[in-house]
């Protein structure tokens, strides 16, 4: 998912939330007035409609800015779609910190009725780090450098080529992988054999760790999160 901040004038400020999928385009918009009622933001939900234009009807949001995170719901009672008794009620449910975005959706049919399971997406920020690989085919083999690599996390893995150009033959791969503690993920580095994709070694650390690497006799790997030094 993409999330764009758009300044409209002054007074507002749009935050767009675009995810891409093979079949369509979903997303919707936040538009947040800047007018501070205590540690509340008044803001308005837009949803994207199938065709990719945004609806006309929208919804009141309550934000509140607490120390390190601003978290805003809809009032089902109010945030409604569709016509008389068959209208639906939203709660939509968003909190943003630095490092994540939690959406949460429940539908709710009428009144007394009980609504669908909650719907949590969970989304991280995509994180970037540079540094180096370095390998070589065996013990009494001298070990290659390579050009400096860039990995995001959750990205695809690459392959690392010395300054001739020449593979190391190894894959590298970060992504993010669920931790024993809900909701708290790890960073996952992986080192593949190019040519036939065995894991070679793997390494974990926190989402806010500033290095990760893997030292082996034949595949050393150095990672600094990008912007930290």
């Amino acid at each position: 998912m993409r999330v764009a901040p758009v300044r409209v004038n002054a007074e507002t400020w749009i935050l767009e939330f675009l995810q891409a999928t093979p079949d369509a385009e979903r997303g919707f918009l936040l538009a947040f007035e800047q007018t501070l009622i205590g540690s509340d933001i008044a803001a308005s939900f837009v949803p994207l409609q199938g065709d990719g234009s945004f609806s006309r009807q929208s919804c009141g949001m309550r934000f509140r800015l607490l120390p390190g995170v601003l978290s805003g719901e809809t009032d089902p009672q109010t945030c409604r779609f569709g016509e008389g008794e068959k209208s639906i009620g939203l709660l939509k449910e968003v909190a943003l910190t630095d490092r994540q975005i939690v959406i949460a959706d429940q539908l709710i049919p009428s009144a007394g009725n009980a609504g669908q399971s909650t719907d949590v997406l969970r989304l991280y920020r995509l994180d970037r780090f540079t540094g180096n690989v370095r390998g070589r085919a065996g013990g009494d083999h001298a070990w290659r450098l390579s050009a400096p690599v860039v990995l995001e996390v959750g990205g695809q893995s690459i392959e690392p080529v010395d300054a001739a150009g020449m593979s190391l033959d190894v894959k590298v791969r970060l992504s993010l992988v669920e931790s024993q503690e809900v909701g708290s993920p790890l960073i996952h580095l992986q080192a593949m054999d190019a040519v036939t994709g065995q894991t070679l070694g793997q390494a974990w650390a926190d989402t806010q760790a500033e290095t990760i690497g893997i030292a082996l006799d034949t595949v050393q790997i150095n990672l600094d999160r990008e912007g930290s030094k």
